[in-house]
């Protein structure tokens, strides 16, 4: 019965180490990502982003916020969680204003030095590859991070 116990205890042990290691992960994934970033393209059902729009567009992440911004005004806000562990990488967005307020979205980003890739589903169907091709109806953005 000690010998049980023992193992119990040490197999609480290494479930408790390694959900730590996954917080430390997850809090090194979203250290990563703060920044200032402009828009380099979008694309979203098929429909690429209006070169001029595009050049209007700045994202701040920011202490778990995630806010975009339209000629310094802004035009969306979310809360974010990243999974670095997925293959690819997932992030789920929440909105907190507007329409999108409450409204949970599903996606996939990579971040490769100061480029940010991001792919956006819906709140049903997680985007699983870097398009916005027709008919997908996923949204497909790619960001340069601000030196500051």
């Amino acid at each position: 019965m000690k010998r049980l116990i023992g193992v119990l205890l040490i197999l609480g042990g290494v479930r408790a180490v390694a959900a730590d290691k996954k917080e430390d992960a997850i809090k090194d994934a979203m250290e990563k990502l703060q920044g200032t970033y402009i828009c380099v393209m979008t694309e979203t059902d098929g429909m690429k982003g209006d070169a001029d729009r595009i050049k209007k567009l700045k994202l701040v992440v920011k202490d778990k916020k995630w806010t975009v911004y339209i000629d310094d005004k802004v035009s969306t806000s979310a809360t974010f969680t990243v999974d670095p562990a997925k293959k690819p990488k997932t992030i789920d967005l929440t909105g907190t204003m507007g329409g999108d307020k409450g409204v949970k979205y599903l996606g996939i980003y990579e971040l490769s030095g100061d480029d940010l890739k991001l792919c956006i589903g819906d709140d049903k169907a997680r985007a699983k590859v870097f398009d916005g091709k027709k008919g997908t109806r996923r949204q497909f953005e790619v960001w340069k991070r601000l030196k500051e």
